[in-house]
Order: structure tokens, then C-alpha cells, then sequence
């Protein structure tokens, strides 16, 4: 008695945009008369996978040979799809035992006229589908390959009329002496797309080199300018500093020693910012930490997506403490605007990030993308940012408050900000911002 090994559809999308992915359906594949869709967690929905039942029937280490699918019929709407998927170099992706099998949907070759030219495009879809399975001596799946067959296809010709297509598959299995754990690792999206991609490996080394040798000219200047104000300040004996300190006090870098500790002009905002900065670098750190010592398996399906929005709410009370410390250090906590500085911390990225994720779900849904998240998924994100996100906030700016104490400045700061010159053209804040951003990528 075989065991039956289940195949899952998840998606197809175009090749070269792995972002928009439609349901596998929207092809003219054949389609089982009772559709069961795979329960899925928050991670995989919000990765875009939407797994459903084929009919596909393979059966654990029993081969088949060109067994029949289906027969199916393609109207011009069909052929019309099947065309433009082609064109865009549409993939399909089924799932077997957790593995993802990836292949093209069908391919377009140019068929010449008499003098040589391009007459027109033949398209054709592939029918025919080869899936290989390796098993270790365990009798666990350790390989799974599926390939279209080349000599069984159906061109998709321009007319009105439905055409009949036959559907079929073939399965083969395999012993083999690879270890299970390491089974995964060839079938993520990236194994399917590595003989087309190019590392640019030289571009990517001079630009690091030359970001290295900007800031180690940025260092040499800097040092010698503060070793020159500095050495200034040390032949000054203490009868003349106390003679002449204004003109100490406006000689190099001392300039700006009296803005440096100047209460900021809106330091709510100030806070509530480098409170959401210190979250999201401690998210980060946090993650990469998480996959280096294997506390989450990389290939797990959304398992990213999930660790990352457990991890966003844990380090929401960095938010809180870093903003609330940072609000009565400058001196600013009066009456009850910690807690508004506390609450604007914890919505600052949230609440835009909400925002422009239901415009972009209202545009997936119009186009009917797997990207599009369901209402309860949305309703179940806005519901852990509330409920957990928020409070762990408010804990975090309740301690920082606490833990926190006024700031004392080690020199005297000035009542007014210094005026500060204008400078030329090339010496402006966008020109200067443009050549920063272009000297490392050009």
C-alpha cells in the first residue's frame, strides 16, 4: 500500500519580478473539482503564499509514467492568457513535503520567413511535467526536481475556437546517500534564479575601497584641524585664557562649543525619533543574531516575516526607554508631555507604514496578487501592534523616565543659535547630498 504524498500549488508570477505573483489558478491549469486550500500562519500570508490542492496523485516510491492530468479546454481567453504569460516569462511554483519545484510555464521561439526575417512568434505551453524524488535509507524525501518535458507541448495559436490540451506527468524515484538536513537549501527562489544573475564583484570592491579611502581622507583632515586648534589652546598660559576667553571661545571647533548642548528647537519629536532609530537597530542586531546561532531555520517558509514582527514587538520597549530617558535628559519633561512623546515613539513608523501598506494591499487586490493580504491578516497585525506593541512602549518610557536625569552640560551653552554663514553652490546641502550618494555607486 503506497503512501500519498500531497502537491500543493502555491503561485505564478513573471520571472523577472518575484514580487507580483498571481494565484497558480489564473492560468488555465487543470483544477480538481474540490479545491482545498493549506491553513496557513501570519508569516506565510504575509510572504504571499497561498498554497492549494492539484491533481496531481503521486504516491511515495511509485513510478509513474505518463500518467493523464486532465483535458482540458482552452477557449481564446485561455490562449490569451497562456500568450501573455509566456511573453513574461511566467514560472509556476508547487509545493511537495515543504520543497519548492519550480518551472516555466511554456516558452516562445521566432519562426523565420523565406528571406530570413522574423514571420511571426510561436508559442507554445509545456504539458508534459517530470518529477524526480531522491529518498535516504530512512525513507525520508531528501531531492525533488520537476522539469517540463520539451517533446510534449502545445502551441497556442491565434483563432477563436477552443483548442483540446492533454495534461500529463510522470514520477520517478531514486535512492540516494544525501543527508535530510541539508535538503532544502538547493530549492529557495534564489537556488532557481542563480545561473541568471551576475555579482558584480569588482564594482562592489571599488566601491567599498573608495568609501574607505573618503573616510580615511575625512580622518586626516579632521585630525589635523583639532590637533592644530588644540595645540593653539595649549600655548595659551592660564593668565591669558582668563584674559582673553572670548577670543579662545571663537577660535576653531570652540565656535559651536556653546550650541553644541543648546536645548533642541521641537525635542519631542527629536526623542520620538531616536527612540524608533534604537528599535529598529536593535531589531536588526536582534535578527541577525536570531539566524547566525540557528535559532530559526532560514528555509522555513515566513519564518522571517513571523520572528521579524515578534521581534518588532519585543523591541518596542527600546522605543519607549530611549525616548523617554532621552526627553528628561535635555530637561523637557514637564507635566504629562512624556507621555505623548511615549505614544508618538510607538506610532511614528507603525502608523505610516500602516497607512501606505493599505494603498499598496488596495492596488494588489485590484490586481488580484497573492500579495494581497486578507482583511483578518490586516485586522490580526493592527491588533498585536495595539494590544502588545503599545504597552511594551509605554513600559519602556515608564523606566526610561525613571532611570533618567536631568542633563548637566560640561560647558555654558548660549541662550540664541549662532548665525551660520551661507555658503556657496557647491557647498549646499542637495549638491552635497548628491555627490555622497553618487561617489559610492557610479
Amino acid at each position: 500500500m503506497y503512501q500519498r504524498l500531497p502537491v500543493w500549488a502555491n503561485k505564478v508570477g513573471p520571472f523577472s519580478n518575484p514580487s507580483e505573483t498571481y494565484p497558480y489558478y489564473d492560468l488555465p491549469y487543470c483544477q480538481p473539482n474540490n479545491t482545498e486550500f493549506m491553513p496557513q500562519d501570519i508569516g506565510q500570508v504575509l510572504r504571499g503564499d497561498r498554497f492549494v490542492s492539484t491533481g496531481f496523485d503521486i504516491e511515495y516510491q511509485k513510478t509513474q509514467k505518463n500518467r493523464m492530468l486532465c483535458q482540458q479546454d482552452l477557449d481564446s481567453d485561455d490562449m490569451d492568457n497562456f500568450r501573455s504569460a509566456i511573453d513574461q516569462d511566467y514560472y509556476f511554483e508547487l509545493v511537495v513535503d515543504d520543497m519548492p519545484l519550480l518551472g516555466f510555464v511554456g516558452e516562445k521561439e521566432a519562426l523565420e520567413g523565406p528571406d530570413g526575417s522574423v514571420a511571426r512568434d510561436q508559442y507554445f505551453v509545456f504539458t508534459h511535467l517530470d518529477f524526480e524524488f531522491h529518498y535516504d535509507v530512512y525513507n525520508q524525501i531528501v531531492d525533488a526536481n520537476v522539469t517540463a518535458d520539451p517533446r510534449y507541448r502545445q502551441e497556442i495559436i491565434s483563432r477563436s475556437g477552443p483548442i483540446k490540451v492533454d495534461f500529463s506527468y510522470s514520477v520517478k524515484w531514486k535512492p540516494t546517500d544525501r543527508h535530510h538536513s541539508h535538503r532544502i537549501e538547493k530549492y529557495s527562489m534564489s537556488g532557481f534564479r542563480e545561473k541568471h544573475i551576475q555579482v558584480h564583484w569588482i564594482s562592489i570592491a571599488n566601491s567599498c575601497v573608495l568609501v574607505l579611502m573618503l573616510t580615511g581622507f575625512l580622518g586626516l583632515i579632521l585630525l589635523r584641524v583639532l590637533r592644530n586648534d588644540i595645540a593653539r589652546t595649549i600655548e595659551l598660559d592660564e593668565e591669558e585664557q582668563l584674559m582673553d576667553g572670548a577670543r579662545e571661545d571663537d577660535c576653531g571647533w570652540k565656535k559651536i562649543s556653546g550650541d553644541v548642548f543648546r536645548l533642541p528647537g521641537n525635542p519631542l519629536v527629536l526623542t520620538a525619533l531616536l527612540g524608533m532609530g534604537s528599535q529598529m537597530l536593535v531589531l536588526v542586531l536582534s535578527v541577525i543574531v536570531v539566524s547566525t546561532f540557528g535559532v530559526m531555520y532560514p528555509y522555513a517558509r515566513g519564518a522571517m516575516h513571523y520572528i521579524f514582527i515578534v521581534l518588532f514587538t519585543f523591541t518596542a520597549a527600546v522605543a519607549g526607554f530611549v525616548s523617554a530617558y532621552m526627553y528628561r535628559k535635555i530637561g523637557t519633561d514637564q507635566g504629562r508631555k512624556w507621555v505623548w512623546n511615549v505614544v508618538l515613539s510607538g506610532c511614528l513608523f507603525p502608523v505610516p507604514l500602516f497607512v501606505v501598506a493599505l494603498l499598496n494591499n488596495a492596488v494588489a487586490l485590484q490586481h488580484g496578487t497573492t500579495q494581497a493580504l486578507p482583511f483578518m491578516t490586516m485586522m490580526q497585525v493592527f491588533f498585536m501592534w495595539a494590544l502588545l506593541c503599545m504597552p511594551f512602549t509605554v513600559i519602556g518610557g515608564v523606566i526610561g523616565r525613571r532611570v533618567s536625569s536631568a542633563l548637566d552640560p560640561p560647558c555654558r551653552t548660549s541662550k540664541a543659535p549662532r548665525q551660520v554663514p551661507e555658503t556657496t553652490f557647491l557647498r549646499s546641502q542637495p549638491v552635497q547630498l548628491l555627490l555622497a550618494g553618487f561617489l559610492p555607486f557610479r
